[in-house]
């Protein structure tokens, strides 16, 4: 599997992809760490084709744990060409704070 890693600010995010069922669709997973969580209630996984349109893809919950956290969010991608992906991250207040992602190609 290729792993594509980025750095984030206090994340750091790596995304692979395998081939599903039907065939012009993958699944991609996205897998960061995040550490010194606080009143965070779910990060987000967001993608596109043209960085102006997004669609949600996976969320997790957030553990607010002090250490470091690792999650992994899966999800489906139909298509060929590249896509950009992105991390929101929702506070408990529901304010959001998005973090710089990076494109991938299926």
């Amino acid at each position: 599997m290729k792993y594509l890693l980025i750095a984030i600010a206090f994340i750091t995010l790596n995304s692979c992809t395998k081939q599903s069922e039907p065939a012009n669709t993958k699944t991609v997973l996205v897998s960061f760490d995040a550490e010194q969580q606080f009143n965070v209630s779910r990060y987000v996984i967001e993608t596109s084709a043209d960085q102006k349109t997004w669609v949600e893809k996976g969320a997790a919950t957030a553990d607010n744990s002090k250490l470091s956290t690792t999650y992994n969010i899966y999800f489906e991608q139909a298509g060929k060409g590249r896509f950009y992906s992105r991390l929101k991250s929702i506070d408990n207040d529901n304010s959001t704070r998005y973090f710089p992602g990076q494109w991938f190609k299926l």
